[in-house]
């Protein structure tokens, strides 16, 4: 058996056996092989050398990361803005005046490095902050159409063409969920599922309520199997 058949065999046992160790390291295995076969654009062969050296930059990388990580702490990204007479986030520009883009690209790179599908969504998540879109409204639309086709989720995602008032709409959460204000909507509705992420055994166990980022390079194409679990 080569061994990237055994590195799918022991996805399977850890899956059944809930192992997260295990789970953890032989995904982050696999994204490294998918993206030496899709290098450069085409589809290369992989050996069991290529695997042992890919096995061995992961050691590497994990060694490291997790220094960092434990070093810095959890920490909350957030994009500055330009404080100005209009709060609407269609006219709430984006403040490049501190290097908050670069930060946050580090800061994703100590977090997530070592997680299964960082490296394969990488380079598109950095290309939508360099594109230092000028207002928070491209922004936020920007990351959560890419989220979105990522994902498998197929939405369309329409503005608006005047404000709607609280309570006038169907299904209005805009208000219920706030990135600066507790809730407890997901255990109201019996839908707080834990899904693997890289940090949970540094973290002491499942962080909730980080972000669509966090699912999608822990879970890949997988991610809309969780959110249809919610359902």
């Amino acid at each position: 058996m080569t061994l990237e058949l055994q590195i799918q065999e022991d996805i399977k046992a850890a899956m059944k056996a809930k192992d997260t160790v295990a789970m953890n390291a032989t995904r982050a295995i696999k994204g490294e092989i998918l993206l030496f076969k899709t290098s450069e654009g085409g589809s290369k062969e992989v050996t069991d050398g290529d695997i042992l050296k890919m096995i061995q930059k992961l050691v590497k990388q994990r060694k490291e990361a997790a220094e960092q990580f434990v070093a810095a702490g959890r920490q909350m990204l957030q994009v500055p803005v330009v404080h100005g007479a209009s709060w609407r986030m269609a006219d709430v520009r984006v403040d490049y005046s501190t290097p908050w883009v670069v930060r946050t690209q580090r800061a994703l790179d100590t977090a997530y490095e070592t997680a299964a599908y960082y490296e394969y969504y990488r380079d598109e998540v950095f290309a939508l902050l360099d594109a230092r879109p000028e207002t928070l409204w491209e922004l936020n639309l920007s990351t959560a159409r890419f989220l979105l086709d990522k994902m498998g989720v197929a939405a369309e995602l329409v503005p608006s063409a005047r404000f709607a008032i609280p309570g006038s709409v169907a299904d209005d959460y805009r208000y219920g969920v706030h990135p600066k204000h507790p809730d407890s909507i997901l255990e109201d509705l019996g839908l707080a599922l834990p899904y693997y992420q890289v940090f949970r055994d540094r973290m002491g166990g499942f962080t909730p309520r980080l972000s669509g980022l966090d699912l999608l390079f822990n879970e890949g194409p997988d991610s809309i199997g969780w959110i249809k679990r919610l359902h």
